[in-house]
């Protein structure tokens, strides 16, 4: 809709009037709302009150004819009612009715027709130069408040670019002074000097056209502080616009705004407009006309955070219709990386944090230290190994190099003659380790922290927030100069934040108003809760709340122990409807079984049997020891629950989930891999069949001989072999056809696409491949197995072709219509409910009769099958050059539901599907693999 600046509001009688005065104003450069002309439909009145929402100015033609108008005074009640500068404009003597409200001069015209056109240009030329100063105030008070908020620094972050088919790394990194090279050790690591900033790095375009990104990450990864950062970047940068005289249309305004209180029951616009809170309400006021300007930056921060399934799902709606409605807005979406599924997908640039690798830790710790010699030293005690240094200094004598020593990840042993490189590794990639755990942004700030206060920490989250807790109410004895009160010792903080913690997850609240907290707690927190501001555990704005949420989680963990340990009921814990379900205590868990590092079994095996994918993120992100006896009881439970048909899919997908985490599906065919690092398959036999293959009229009966087929989909475990073995690399370049070998060269493609953390579980089907890096696949895997003596000349694993992979998907006889009958069932495939990929093989009663899973569902897969052009198309199995011609696809996914213009037709074993092979999407293909007589 087009933006005016203007709206003049008139009797029809009066039309002479208003036109002159459009004139005036628009020869003055003003965009004026003149109604003459415009079409009266029955959206009329709807849209003139959007376009006076949107002006910044309302002029009334004021004479009595308009005093009479019915239409008149409702426009003038909208102007009013949104705080519009109102300029009235007699043209005759007569009462002035259109007073109070934000009316700031009366023109009376019939006195001075020669001069009140002039006087009503320089009220609007006010209006504008009111709204550059109201401007600047704000970005001043922004850019303010985003300094303070990162106090002075920015650690350095790495963004993955994974939106539309792209991977590519973006350091984002914080501008300081330069540090002299010369300074410190000749093996320092280099720190950087040069900063490029988020808004370069998410689009390269100048500031002022559209940035539309979401940010992923872990808990505590930067998401937050990334938004702040680029708080900062815009209001600077609009600010020095506005300053210099340059134009207003360019300048963008960011406004910070945390979702966790949104529900999707109201629309986006009225939650921002009336829960969201800026240094002047300069924003909020005129939020409509700087909406259609397309220069507002919403920085929207915290997408999955809190509230229920449906809560999640309908926010993500609305909140998805708020952006297709407004193209013209830049923004800015925060969101954790587990919880971005399809059902959530925004249409933004995807932006991924990563976790820190080893060698950016040490730089930021550089960085951050007070001097050389503490850097190092709280950098080389991460790793928790006396001998980690001398391991780096061998390494670089045998000719290796430090980026090498820190990210090479390759099967083989990068420096032949450097003997402790496995030993090493198993240091450097321990996920129990200190190292690992200072990946997360967050965790490595405490870490520094306690260092500094001369500290140990420890691999265990809990006892490392406790550690931190140790030293922030240490600082705060010391602040108050001896005049701690006794009553406010650790302990007490403690019990109270605590419990403030267990009130907020279990009501589902994310903050509370200092009243209800004096009226639960009584006055006597008031001291309490000073020390926990003072020290950011707890910040205090219109509302109370934790600083992060992993601190609430750390805090409420004190009482779950109590429960837990009594058989005391939890709110909200499980999910009341499934177990599987996300819920607001899932952090404090993993917490707990930190808490609980002496004896983490009996905590878990309580757990694993309530939810057993929280189980697992506690085993795996405590930071605590588990016994291998415990996690050979879980995880054989755990497989009897994934062969369970009485346990829903979801349920299903869930335990899949917990053993892919865990790295403990064992099931044959899945993810074992042999002492060589190559995967073992489990194969089905499929007879030979005839039959009338795709369904087609006139028939094209085909005779498909015995082969074999893998039972599952390629799964992320067995492919990632190709990948340590160096496939993407000259050694393996045999294995590509020359049409796939130019396009990973020319593109610097090093894997398939990767997506968010639920996609590559190591027992998920290894989607995000392009045709020629499956076919490429199988040719490695051909020439290993070879190799090893355990598949001779005389047969080779390929891609199905479309006629093999049908053989095996329609039944004993060909004839049937999906894998189980001809009856489509939503129950025996993943293509419903769950949202991503499950692990391989949960839906047993959708397998075909030789054994083979899904085949429908899950994710659709690659054929080896080319379509030539030419009418008829010819069709050719063999083929494996030529980038110019589709590759056909088979099968279904577990997007299928997300598009309601889909049928179960679609998913029948005889549908065909194409797609060019150099297509870098397929976000939903993997691949089955066959063995075939040469």
């Amino acid at each position: 809709m087009e933006k005016f600046d203007v709206f003049i509001s008139y009797s029809t009688i009066d039309r002479l009037h208003a036109e002159r005065l459009t004139k005036v104003l628009e020869q003055g450069g003003y965009r004026t709302f003149f109604s003459e002309g415009y079409a009266r439909d029955g959206d009329w009145r709807k849209r003139i009150d959007l376009v006076i929402k949107q002006a910044s100015a309302f002029i009334p033609i004021v004479s009595n004819n308009s005093i009479a108008s019915d239409e008149v005074t409702q426009e003038y009640a909208v102007a009013k009612d949104r705080q519009k500068r109102i300029m009235p404009y007699k043209i005759e003597d007569c009462p002035l009715t259109y007073q109070g409200g934000a009316v700031d001069q009366v023109i009376e015209q019939f006195k001075n027709p020669d001069g009140a056109d002039g006087e009503a240009l320089a009220f609007v030329q006010e209006v504008f130069a009111d709204r550059k100063k109201e401007e600047i105030r704000f970005l001043k008070a922004i850019s303010k408040g985003a300094r303070q908020y990162l106090a002075g620094s920015f650690i350095p972050l790495e963004y993955q670019h994974v939106w539309g088919g792209l991977s590519r790394a973006s350091d984002i990194v914080p501008a300081r002074k330069k540090i002299e090279s010369a300074i410190g050790k000749v093996d320092r690591p280099d720190i950087d000097t040069y900063s490029k900033s988020l808004l370069e790095t998410f689009d390269q375009k100048a500031l002022g056209d559209e940035i539309r990104v979401i940010v992923t990450g872990g808990a505590g990864s930067g998401k937050s502080t990334t938004l702040r950062k680029l708080e900062e970047e815009i209001s600077e940068a609009s600010l020095s616009q506005l300053e210099n005289q340059e134009t207003r249309s360019t300048c963008l305004l960011p406004v910070f705004i945390p979702l966790e209180g949104y529900d999707g029951k109201d629309s986006v616009e009225s939650f921002i407009t009336t829960n969201v809170d800026t240094p002047t309400p300069y924003v909020m006021t005129h939020f409509d006309e700087l909406v259609a300007e397309g220069r507002l930056f919403l920085l929207m921060d915290g997408l999955s955070e809190g509230g229920s399934k449906t809560d999640l799902r309908s926010r993500s709606t609305a909140l998805a219709k708020f952006l297709e409605d407004n193209p013209q807005l830049s923004t800015c979406v925060t969101c954790l990386s587990a919880e971005y599924t399809a059902e959530k997908d925004l249409d933004l640039e995807l932006f991924k944090i990563n976790d820190l690798n080893p060698d950016r830790i040490r730089r930021i710790i550089h960085q951050v230290a007070s001097c050389e010699r503490e850097a190092e030293r709280i950098f080389w005690s991460l790793v928790d190994e006396e001998r980690a240094e001398e391991f780096l200094a061998e390494f670089i004598e045998k000719g290796g190099d430090e980026a090498t020593f820190w990210k090479y990840s390759g099967s083989e042993n990068p420096i032949a003659e450097y003997y402790h490189w496995n030993m090493w590794v198993e240091k450097r990639d321990d996920p129990f380790s200190l190292l690992t755990l200072a990946k997360n942004t967050f965790f490595l700030v405490i870490i520094i922290e306690i260092y500094k206060s001369k500290r140990r920490p420890t691999s265990n989250r809990f006892q490392l927030f406790n550690l931190f807790f140790e030293v922030l109410t240490s600082i705060a004895e010391e602040d108050t100069a001896g005049k701690f009160d006794a009553s406010l010792h650790s302990d007490g903080l403690l019990s109270f934040l605590s419990k403030l913690a267990y009130l907020m997850i279990s009501s589902s609240q994310f903050e509370l108003a200092e009243d209800e907290i004096f009226e639960k707690f009584g006055e006597e927190v008031k001291d309490h809760l000073d020390i926990a501001v003072r020290q950011k555990l707890l910040t205090v704005e219109s509302s109370v709340k934790f600083s992060h949420q992993l601190f609430r989680a750390f805090f409420a963990s004190f009482v779950l122990d109590d429960l837990v340990r009594t058989g005391g009921s939890i709110p909200g814990f499980p999910e009341r409807d499934g177990w599987w379900h996300k819920t607001s205590w899932d952090e404090a868990f993993v917490f707990l079984v930190g808490k609980n590092a002496d004896r983490p079994d009996r905590v878990l095996s309580w757990m694993s049997s309530i939810n057993p994918e929280l189980a697992s993120r506690c085993i795996t992100e405590s930071g605590c020891k588990t016994s291998k006896l415990l996690l050979d009881d879980l995880s054989a439970n755990w497989l009897d629950r994934l062969k369970d048909e009485m346990e829903k899919s979801e349920g299903r997908a869930a335990v899949g989930r917990a053993l892919g985490r865990t790295m403990r599906d064992s099931r044959a065919g899945v993810c074992r891999i042999d002492n060589k690092q190559l995967p073992i398959f489990e194969w089905c036999e499929i007879a030979e069949k005839s039959f009338n293959f795709g369904n087609s009229q006139p028939e094209e009966m085909v005779r498909v001989p015995k082969f074999k087929m893998s039972k599952y989909l390629v799964t992320n475990k067995q492919f990632q072999s190709f990948i340590d073995d160096e496939g993407y690399s000259e050694a393996h370049k045999d294995c590509w056809t020359e049409a796939g070998w130019t396009h990973i060269v020319v593109n610097g493609r090093q894997s398939p696409v990767d997506y968010t953390e639920v996609f590559r579980l190591s027992n998920h089907p290894r989607i995000g491949t392009i045709w020629y890096e499956a076919y490429a696949y199988t040719k490695w895997l051909t020439k290993k197995m070879r190799a090893r003596g355990l598949m001779d000349g005389s047969q080779e694993i390929c891609l199905p072709t479309e006629h093999e992979w049908e053989s095996a998907a329609r039944g004993p006889d060909g004839t049937w219509t999906y894998p189980w009958g001809d009856d489509f069932d939503y129950a025996k495939c993943n293509v419903l409910d769950i949202g991503s990929t499950s692990a391989v093989g949960i839906f047993s009663e959708g397998a075909s009769v030789e054994g083979v899973h899904d085949l429908v569902g899950n994710c659709w897969s690659w054929c080896m099958t080319k379509r030539l052009p030419g009418s008829p198309p010819v069709y050719d199995d063999a083929a494996e050059g030529g980038d110019d011609f589709s590759r056909s696809y088979r099968g279904g996914s577990w997007a299928f539901d997300t598009n309601s213009k889909q049928s179960a037709t679609e998913l029948s074993a005889f549908e065909r599907y194409w797609v060019h092979p150099l297509d870098d999407q397929p976000d939903a293909l993997g691949f089955f693999i066959v063995v075939r007589d040469c």
